[in-house]
């Protein structure tokens, strides 16, 4: 029996154990629930304290961003004010799916630059992002949305406008997780 809860980890921990099952190697209980007791995926649903919560993820497709956004959704994280999602995905990514699959929980958008020869600038996705963010479930006609050279200015201006029973979600791809992780001063 192992300590891990999060399904995202407990599928991880069922296809490792599947593969060293079938090459043999597969350990004793014991050492397997010694393995887990501790175990987690830096920046998938990662929580830190600032300002209230705010949810690292690297969410960084359709799939993934569903399934961040289904355990937004959870009982166990929902707050009493408003989400306010910090996206910054890279060019070569389905940013329309992302959203799409982000829309129902998000309340406002901080649209982030990405970086490198696949970052996407901030221009371009604040041009776009009202015509992804509007008119869903969540964001609304009247959805706040904008556009910011860097992680770090978006999730500061989330921040900022972070009121007491909000939340902050920052997503989109591993560089902007881990740009979050590191604005906040987190572990990876």
């Amino acid at each position: 029996r192992c300590a891990v809860r999060t399904p995202l980890i407990l599928d991880n921990v069922g296809t490792a154990r599947a593969a060293l099952e079938a090459v043999g190697a597969l350990p004793d209980e014991r050492t397997l629930a010694q393995a887990l007791a501790g175990a987690h995926i830096a920046g998938r649903i990662q929580r830190v304290e600032a300002r209230g919560p705010v949810y690292g993820d690297v969410a960084h497709n359709p799939h993934g961003a569903q399934v961040l956004a289904a355990a937004m959704s959870a009982p166990s994280r929902q707050v009493a004010g408003q989400t306010h999602l910090v996206l910054g995905t890279l060019a070569d990514k389905d940013r329309e799916g992302i959203v799409a699959a982000l829309a129902p929980v998000a309340s406002s958008w901080w649209l982030a630059a990405t970086r490198g020869e696949r970052g996407r600038p901030a221009e371009a996705r604040a041009a776009t992002g009202h015509a992804d963010a509007g008119n869903r479930p969540g964001g609304g006609d009247n959805a706040a949305v904008s556009g910011h050279a860097d992680l770090a200015t978006a999730l500061g201006a989330a921040l900022a406008a972070a009121r007491d029973g909000d939340r902050i979600l920052v997503c989109g791809c591993f560089q902007v997780a881990a740009d979050a992780l590191d604005v906040l001063g987190a572990k990876h």
